[in-house]
């Protein structure tokens, strides 16, 4: 920028203030102009409506649209508010590259009054956000600990397997969606009877969100043994097959099936035996 005196006069960009002809200014091409040094501020009245960092500057002129007060959000009709000018770089979101104008309240005094009332109303609705919130968390708990207690008395006693005789249990029904689209966790027990129609076994099936499904299925041991042994045999497992599954993934979701070739099949390479054959 060039410092020169202004043959004509001009608004300071800084400050927004005017200057007369004569005036020392820092000047670049493009008129953009700025006073030297600007002029000391006087402090704005007390019912002025702020904007960002410097000051608005009051232009006495009437709204041609309708807007939003800029200092407490009241419909302003048009021609019922007053023009303020903000100048470029005062702090403000809208006008930080430019200068501008905003739409305020004609009546200082309602202006500050309805700003004082809206600061209660969102300390309140803060407060009451804060109750409910509480609140939700606290029935979230008691519900999480009431599925954790009739999960263990249902299951107690059984054993977990995570594949199951989906030929002899029928699908539970799907948990409901809660108005915001996810499934609430559910516990289903489904009875059913194994192939002799006298050993109980069990499904529980949980959601933790719309699209994270896990099925678990518990039975008594022998059942579960039945069924990991039945699975095996239909997706044609052997020794060699388990063993090598087990060397990579022995923590992985399904490692039970190809723990239970290894315990139950022979070295040999015989049938897996009666109990997989009656299932």
């Amino acid at each position: 920028m060039k410092t020169l005196t202004a043959n004509y006069p001009g608004t300071c960009r800084k400050c927004g203030a005017r200057f007369p002809a004569g005036t020392k200014i820092n000047w670049e091409r493009g008129g953009r102009s700025e006073h030297v040094e600007c002029p000391a501020k006087s402090a704005p009245a007390p019912d002025a409506p702020l904007v960002g960092i410097a000051p608005p500057r009051p232009t006495g002129k009437v709204n041609r649209k309708p807007g939003a007060c800029v200092d407490c959000g009241a419909w302003v009709a048009s021609g019922a508010g007053l023009l303020i000018f903000c100048p470029e770089d005062s702090g403000c979101v809208e006008h930080h590259d430019f200068s501008g104008y905003h739409v305020a309240c004609a009546d200082p005094t309602a202006c500050r009054g309805r700003k004082v009332e809206n600061r209660a109303a969102r300390k309140a609705a803060s407060a009451d956000a804060a109750v409910k919130a509480a609140e939700k968390k606290a029935a979230e708990a008691a519900a999480s600990a009431a599925y954790k207690t009739e999960k263990d008395r249902l299951t107690e006693g059984l054993v977990e397997s995570s594949v199951g005789p989906e030929f002899l249990l029928p699908r539970p029904p799907c948990a409901a969606a809660d108005p915001n689209g996810f499934y609430r966790r559910a516990l289903y027990v489904v009875p059913a009877a194994a192939a002799d129609g006298t050993t109980p076994a069990y499904v529980v099936e949980t959601a933790d969100g719309h699209d994270d499904w896990r099925v678990v299925y518990w039975a008594l041991p022998e059942v579960a043994r039945a069924w990991r042994l039945a699975h095996a045999e239909k997706c044609g497992i052997d020794r060699a097959r388990a063993a090598e599954f087990l060397a990579k993934y022995a923590g992985c979701a399904g490692a039970d099936v190809y723990r239970e070739v290894l315990d139950s099949v022979p070295e040999d390479g015989g049938v897996l035996g009666p109990v997989a054959v009656a299932l």
